[in-house]
């Protein structure tokens, strides 16, 4: 039975254990397929998602990388519309700095960084080791912001 609502959960038999089905764990927790769209559910994925580290660096400060999951990447497009390149046109005839496309800049760097814990959280993951983030400019006055780095499991040291 689901811990959080009760629910009778079916099990499968997978590599020789009893597996409950429909079942999404989150960090000690467990919630059934009806439950994960609960509060209680959500709330157990935002804090475990603020838990989940992201660094430019190859190991992190007091613990032991476990185990490396995976390569992972997020790719985040915008487009930088009439008013923005009027801004920019402007800001640039003045050599100042435009405050529009910088904001825009941030939110895709921001979304970037949000859409690869995310991918992390699905992994079972801890962090995300050697973030690199690029920007690379498309036609059509589209910029792009790409992120990568390792998923990995870690260990508390000492």
């Amino acid at each position: 039975m689901c811990l959080t609502c009760g629910k009778r959960l079916s099990f499968n038999l997978v590599d020789g254990f009893w597996v409950p089905s429909y079942v999404r764990k989150v960090g000690n927790q467990s919630f059934c397929f009806y439950c994960y769209e609960s509060e209680e559910c959500t709330e157990a994925v935002k804090k475990r998602t603020e838990e989940i580290i992201l660094t430019t660096t190859y190991n992190v400060d007091g613990y032991k990388v476990e185990k490396y999951l995976d390569i992972i990447s997020y790719e985040y497009i915008i487009a930088a519309g009439v008013f923005s390149e009027l801004s920019l046109e402007i800001s640039d005839f003045f050599g100042q700095r435009s405050g529009m496309a910088e904001s825009k800049l941030a939110n895709a760097r921001k979304q970037c960084m949000r859409a690869l814990k995310a991918q992390v959280f699905n992994l079972g993951g801890d962090a995300v080791i050697g973030v690199d983030l690029d920007y690379t400019e498309f036609a059509s006055n589209r910029i792009g912001v790409i992120g990568s780095g390792t998923v990995a499991t870690l260990r508390k040291e000492g």
